[in-house]
């Protein structure tokens, strides 16, 4: 347990688990890690609401999997899915990255335990494809989030 402060600048006790959950919650300009919205209030304004990603970014191993063959189907606004793999036998805090029900790869290593204890008690999240770009390397062709 590590002492944080409030706002007031008095001590609260944190633990690791609510650390994270803080950090997910950092604006957008700040992490990077939330991604925004549309909804409609009433039919005349419209505003954009924040919400914590789960994860976005790169998908590692796509190279490896079945990405390169579905690469030329994949559009932004695709839907995706992120799936926990707790019985990996490289990396315990797995999570696979599926396109049309197929793998196409892993959240990276560097963040999967972030993203596993991100998802919480839920073994899956669903996702979009935020960017596509065919003639990039491999590892760079497919970016992803998903919360």
């Amino acid at each position: 347990m590590r002492r944080a402060r409030t706002r007031k600048h008095e001590p609260v006790d944190i633990d690791r688990r609510s650390a994270v959950r803080r950090l997910l919650m950092i604006p957008a300009g700040a992490s990077g890690l939330l991604v925004g919205h549309w909804s409609s209030r009433s039919s005349s304004a419209r505003t954009v609401e924040r919400s914590p990603a789960v994860f976005r970014g790169y998908v590692a191993g796509f190279q490896f999997h079945e990405g390169p063959e579905l690469l030329a189907s994949m559009s932004e606004g695709d839907r995706i899915r992120l799936v926990r793999e707790p019985g990996n036998r490289h990396d315990r805090h797995a999570v696979r990255i599926e396109y049309e029900g197929r793998k196409i790869g892993y959240v990276p290593a560097t963040v999967s335990e972030h993203v596993a204890f991100a998802l919480g008690d839920r073994s899956e999240a669903p996702g979009v494809v935020s960017r596509v770009k065919p003639d990039a390397v491999p590892w760079r062709a497919v970016q992803i989030r998903a919360g």
